[in-house]
């Protein structure tokens, strides 16, 4: 499996599982921050090689849903910029971090990776942090999100996409995805057909 999506699967499912204990929303924290490395275990030569790595990927997009004239894609931005943790080490946006006032803190400036969804619906454009989706799919089916991630595991180690398909197929009939879908999936053959980067991945196994 490459190392550095499997490091953003990690801190991505410690990200949430910090800001569901504490009951924050995650409206727009990093997926990733030096300090949330460092909680999943990342120090010296592996943590300077995540960042190196992820200044590779810096600007790329995945195209994630395609129909007619809807398009969704994730970004990916490599930010430098002060940023907030609570406890020492979850990453948080502004608000989050008012919140927990006592327990939040800045550092004057940080690198940080972003994650967005974004893309054009109903003549409107639109941007979703991912963790926010994630937390968002979470609370409205319990452990949702944690099946993406594994599914997404699954798939990076090679064992089969049905895990991911069938969170995917699970998530796409909640009604805060569907609402901005003009076509809702409802198989695996429909996911092969809206979604370019799914389909890439079942062609070439």
């Amino acid at each position: 499996m490459d190392s550095l999506y499997f490091t953003l699967l990690r801190a991505t499912r410690e990200l949430l599982r910090g800001c569901e204990s504490l009951g924050l929303a995650c409206r727009d924290p990093p997926m990733a921050t030096t300090r949330l490395l460092e909680r999943i275990g990342l120090t010296g030569y592996a943590q300077r090689s995540f960042w190196e790595r992820a200044r590779r990927i810096a600007g790329s997009r995945i195209q994630l849903y395609r129909y007619m004239d809807v398009d969704f894609e994730m970004a990916v931005y490599l930010v430098r910029r002060k940023l907030l943790h609570v406890d020492g080490w979850l990453p948080v946006d502004y608000i989050d971090c008012q919140l927990m006032r006592s327990r939040c803190f800045a550092s004057p400036q940080g690198q940080a990776l972003m994650a967005y969804v974004e893309g054009k619906a109903m003549g409107s454009e639109i941007k979703i942090n991912v963790v926010r989706l994630l937390s968002i799919l979470n609370g409205t089916s319990e452990g949702l999100a944690f099946r993406v991630i594994d599914g997404l595991e699954q798939a990076l180690e090679g064992k089969g996409l049905s895990g991911l398909t069938s969170a995917l197929l699970d998530a796409v009939k909640l009604d805060a995805v569907r609402i901005m879908l003009p076509k809702v999936p409802s198989s695996i053959r429909d996911l092969a057909s809206m979604s370019p980067a799914l389909r890439k991945k079942l062609l070439t196994g």
